[in-house]
């Protein structure tokens, strides 16, 4: 197998309010089809090892580099663009833009991405909606429309699942599954 995340000897430190070393000489490497899961107490670096591997902290030590690309030393402009062509996210917050309807908040990643057909891309976001059985609030919103609150459980889940694979990236990186998980694996 390939190694698609190779980190080495990464360390990591907070200033404010004092000096503290939160990340000691980190090394992992993640072969591709592996599941990987970072077990740890609250404050023990899980979430800021995440932000180092998905580029969105780059105040480090050490080196990273994701699919045969070293990320460590990019400019922002360059590792946004590396984000979005390679990587993807599930937030533990939906974060999705209310102004929008469902369909169109699944495509938005994919359309900035630019690289398919906006038919493509709808008609990828519509198969991913309905795998989530979401597909009947396509069309729903904006997502202040009343019917949208029950996007803000299950389907605020759901939500986030569709939006990141339209253009197959990566294996999504998530910091810890989102609050209306819990309830409902209970």
């Amino acid at each position: 197998m390939n190694e698609i995340l190779t980190a080495e000897h990464l360390n990591k430190y907070f200033h404010e309010p004092e000096d503290f070393q939160v990340l000691k000489d980190v090394s992992l490497s993640v072969k591709k089809g592996e599941f990987v899961s970072l077990i740890g107490k609250s404050g023990s670096g899980k979430s800021t090892l995440l932000y180092l591997l998905s580029t969105l902290d780059t105040d480090y030590e050490g080196s990273i580099t994701i699919n045969g690309t070293k990320v460590t030393g990019q400019t922002q402009n360059e590792l946004a663009k590396f984000r979005n062509e390679n990587l993807g996210f599930v937030f533990q917050f939906h974060y999705l833009l209310p102004e929008f309807t469902v369909l169109q908040n699944v495509m938005m990643p994919a359309r900035k991405l630019g690289k398919y057909s906006v038919r493509e891309i709808e008609a990828r976001a519509l198969e991913k909606l309905k795998l989530m059985d979401m597909d009947a609030f396509a069309g729903r919103g904006p997502l202040r429309h009343p019917v949208i609150p029950a996007c803000a459980g299950r389907g605020g889940l759901a939500l986030r699942g569709p939006r990141v694979p339209l253009h197959h990236p990566a294996p999504p990186a998530s910091d810890g599954p989102p609050p209306p998980v819990g309830e409902e694996l209970r």
